[in-house]
């Protein structure tokens, strides 16, 4: 099986020593607990694909579902400490963040386990609460 620390890990283009760095600093613990290495690991996903674009934030494709009109991207990280303008409960850890001139984009992938079995699954009560966010 192929490591974090193997060359071979991380797609052409993609730096290793940016990532680890990263997901160093993420409190998903991916690296320390052999995660990123499993073969189902969505983090290795989003940072295989993400990764490359960091030094090239520019060649990032449009979303589709944004419309075409918004710029490109000015910015691109993996693992990225998202500090919304909220009162109260967690900031999330996203697997990829892009900024434009227009809209920031958060991207949280999820590879398999959409498809995995079932579990009851509840909202936490904070995303009943009143945010502090105006839209």
């Amino acid at each position: 099986m192929i490591q974090p620390d193997d060359e071979a890990f991380f797609l052409p283009g993609v730096l290793p020593r940016y990532v680890l760095e990263r997901l160093a600093k993420a409190d998903g613990r991916e690296t320390s607990s052999g995660k990123l290495a499993s073969p189902e690991s969505s983090a290795a996903l989003a940072v295989n694909t993400f990764g490359w674009f960091h030094d090239r934030p520019e060649r990032l494709p449009p979303f589709s579902m944004l419309g075409h009109s918004i710029s490109g991207a000015t910015l691109v990280e993996v693992e990225y400490f998202a500090r919304f303008p909220w009162f109260g409960g967690r900031h999330p850890w996203l697997d990829a963040w892009a900024e434009t001139p227009e809209p920031i984009i958060g991207v949280e992938s999820k590879r398999f386990e959409p498809y995995r079995g079932r579990k009851a699954g509840a909202l936490s009560p904070a995303y009943d609460r009143p945010s502090g966010m105006t839209g």
